[in-house]
C-alpha cells in the first residue's frame, strides 16, 4: 500500500489536486484491468473533492465506487454517506459507476449484514484508491476510539468482511476485503 501526503494553499486547490491525484491512479489501473474500486468515506470535508472528481474525464463505467462505513440510516437521509456520494459524485460523467452502498433498508446492520457482504465480495479487489477521513473525535471509517467492537475490527485474522459498529445510530464498517 503506497501512503500520499498532499498539502495545497487552500480547500479548493487541494480538492482539485486529490481529485487529479485520485483520476489518474484509477486511470493508469484502468489500462491494466477491466474494472477498478474506489473506497470513500463520508463526512463533511469530502464534497469538493467529490464534487471536483466528478467532473473530470474517466470511463466511468468502468469503476466501482463503494463505502469504508456508513451510518444504518435509510439511503436517502441526511446524514446517510450513500446520499452524500450520490449527491456530490455520482453526477455528470461519474453518474455512469457503479455503486455499491454498506448499507441497506434492512432494519438493523446485523440483518443487512449477509446481503452486504455478499455483493462486497464481488466487487474488483484490491481497492485501487481509499480515502479516510477522520471525525473530530478520533474516529475513521466508524472505527470509534474505546469502542468495543475495535479490538474485533482491526484483527486482520478473525475480522468479518463488515461488522456493525459505533454509538447511535449504528453504522456498518468494511473491516477488510
Amino acid at each position: 500500500m503506497q501512503l500520499n501526503h498532499h498539502t495545497a494553499a487552500d480547500a479548493a486547490t487541494l480538492a482539485a489536486n486529490l481529485a487529479r491525484f485520485t483520476a489518474d491512479r484509477l486511470q493508469a489501473a484502468l489500462a491494466e484491468r477491466e474494472r477498478v474500486l474506489l473506497v470513500l468515506s463520508g463526512g463533511s470535508t469530502p464534497v469538493p473533492f467529490f464534487e471536483a472528481l466528478s467532473r473530470l474525464p474517466l470511463d466511468w463505467s468502468r469503476v466501482v465506487v463503494t463505502l469504508a462505513d456508513d451510518r444504518w440510516v435509510p439511503l436517502d437521509h441526511a446524514d446517510s454517506n450513500a446520499r452524500l456520494v450520490r449527491t456530490h459524485l455520482l453526477q455528470g460523467p461519474a453518474a455512469a459507476a457503479t455503486f455499491v452502498p454498506v448499507s441497506s433498508e434492512a432494519p438493523t446492520p446485523t440483518d443487512g449484514q449477509p446481503a452486504i457482504e455478499a455483493e462486497l465480495a464481488g466487487l474488483p479487489w484490491p481497492a485501487e484508491v481509499t480515502l479516510f477521513g477522520m471525525g473530530g473525535d478520533g474516529h475513521t471509517a466508524s472505527l470509534f476510539p474505546q469502542a468495543p467492537e475495535l479490538a474485533a475490527a482491526l484483527d486482520d485474522a478473525q475480522a468479518p468482511l463488515t461488522m456493525p459498529v459505533g454509538p447511535r445510530p449504528r453504522r456498518m464498517c468494511r473491516c477488510r476485503a
